[in-house]
């Protein structure tokens, strides 16, 4: 078990009122040195940690080779990743790689790893189960650069993390692998790093991305940057974007982007607090991030069928509230305009989307 460092101590006492107000902005000066900006950002566990927003004193380098690691499962190996390297055949050839069959890429987020929490387990399970359809699963673990409490170097890395994804997609695709069947998905800063790797693919190769999904993808920093600098629907044929902890006020704001940035957008519950993350009493331990992290919750969900999380197109949540978007019952299983949000979603799907949903696993009414 990790050894809580002070960033994680201090983050537990104020994550519950952090959860709450949706505050991630602190500001602090000592003496004549440059303001320091903290937020609160979760890591693997769920729980706030303290991060180093805005501080050109705390920025470290960034080295590719020891900062990414590409780790591999496939239905040869289900339970035990092999590392594969950008560029380097020998050990590709060696490795349990099938290029006849999907390519499916999964990015964690900032304070996240592939070694703690259920995030990268979870996907591990679901997409490497005897059942499930074949692909090769592909983890970016960039720990090193998403490192806590360094938010400010692990920002400015995930664009240097993006380029050398798309380098190992190049290398896959000349190996073999059919371009078509490649899916990026990215929680959180990890869905900045997919619209990074779309955006170096294209350029340094001439070729767009066929699918990119954004998992609450992360606010600050990235959203005053504009389209180039964050994860954009310019980036990939098609980009779709599932929303849970994005809301905005004059006062407070969420963890993820509450705006419309792909081709298709699903505002969870309204996109901004999810249904069972309020109360003190309830899911304490989640709490601080749980509407952040149900994001990740739902598109693995979502994997089972194609009649989860259906979602009707609306101009916004109070309409669809009001049941002025269709006769669609609560459940939406009878309404025609109705598409499945996460895994299934097709990649004709344009505009927003709302659904509703349970506040316990099973989350999808359907």
């Amino acid at each position: 078990m990790r050894k809580m460092a002070w960033y994680d101590v201090a983050g537990v006492a104020l994550g519950v009122i952090g959860s709450m107000l949706q505050l991630w902005i602190i500001t602090l000066q000592t003496g004549n040195s440059p303001h320091t900006e903290f937020l609160l950002f979760p890591g693997s566990d769920g729980l706030f940690q303290l991060a180093i927003y805005d501080n050109e004193e705390y920025r470290v380098p960034f080295h590719p080779t020891q900062d990414v690691k590409f780790l591999l499962y496939t239905p040869s190996n289900r339970k035990e990743a092999f590392r594969i390297f950008v560029n380097n055949v020998k050990i590709l050839r060696t490795s349990p790689f099938m290029p006849n069959i999907s390519v499916r890429i999964f990015i964690h987020g900032f304070g996240m790893s592939t070694r703690l929490g259920k995030f990268a387990k979870e996907i591990v399970k679901t997409f490497m189960a005897e059942d499930a359809d074949h692909c090769n699963l592909i983890h970016v673990d960039w720990e090193k650069s998403a490192m806590a409490p360094l938010y400010n170097t692990a920002a400015a890395n995930s664009k240097e993390v993006g380029y050398e994804l798309s380098k190992l997609v190049h290398f896959l695709v000349s190996n073999g692998a059919n371009l078509s069947t490649v899916h990026i998905v990215g929680f959180s800063m990890g869905a900045h790093v997919a619209g990074f790797a779309a955006k170096h693919f294209k350029k340094n190769y001439g070729q767009m991305l066929p699918r990119v999904t954004g998992l609450d993808p992360a606010l600050p920093w990235y959203f005053v940057r504009g389209a180039l600098e964050r994860l954009d629907y310019t980036d990939a044929d098609f980009v779709d974007v599932i929303h849970t902890n994005g809301k905005s006020s004059s006062m407070f704001v969420g963890l993820g982007i509450h705006n419309s940035i792909g081709h298709a957008d699903f505002f969870v519950n309204g996109g901004d607090k999810q249904t069972g993350c309020q109360g003190l009493l309830n899911r304490v331990r989640e709490l601080p991030a749980c509407s952040h992290m149900r994001s990740w919750k739902y598109f693995l969900e979502s994997v089972a069928s194609a009649k989860k999380f259906l979602a009707v197109p609306c101009p916004d949540y109070p309409s669809f509230k009001a049941g002025l978007c269709g006769d669609c019952d609560k459940t939406k299983s009878n309404c025609s305009m109705a598409l499945p949000m996460g895994f299934w979603t097709p990649p004709t799907a344009r505009g927003n989307f709302y659904l509703l949903t349970k506040g316990r696993r099973p989350y999808s009414y359907t």
